[in-house]
């Protein structure tokens, strides 16, 4: 891949994730809800796959940045959850995710329903005080 089309993959690539977090920003807080940013792992860990890094890590820096503007009325928060079998990486070979899973803590990817107590917190008044956090659930 030469350098003009990689400048170009990553321009695409980065482009259309951050725009997906605009417009999710943008119904959120007219929708007077209490914004939070779903992002990876791969934000807070050095992967290679640089424009899906960039722009996660750029998911991370937004949602504070929202907490800040919108301290008046929403709390806002990024969500950075580990390896969560979601079918998406389906086409990943066995020795990729023996790998991955050499890097976690519990050595399996996660189940997207362990991650409710979480979200519960984060929607509840008990998460009154939390806002412009990173939540980082390494499984």
């Amino acid at each position: 891949m030469g350098a003009d089309v990689a400048i170009t993959y990553f321009t695409r690539k980065a482009d259309a994730e951050q725009n997906a977090v605009e417009l999710a920003q943008e119904y959120g807080v007219r929708a007077k809800a209490y914004p939070c940013d779903i992002r990876d792992y791969a934000a807070a860990e050095t992967l290679v796959q640089a424009s899906y890094n960039v722009a996660k890590a750029g998911c991370v820096h937004f949602a504070k940045s929202l907490a800040n503007e919108g301290r008046d009325f929403a709390r806002v928060n990024s969500v950075s959850p580990g390896y969560i079998d979601t079918g998406l990486s389906d086409f990943i070979g066995q020795e990729t995710k023996n790998l991955w899973h050499s890097m976690i803590p519990m050595g399996r990817d996660g189940v997207a329903k362990e991650l409710k107590g979480l979200y519960v917190y984060l929607v509840s008044d008990a998460s009154s005080y939390t806002t412009g956090t990173d939540v980082i659930e390494k499984n």
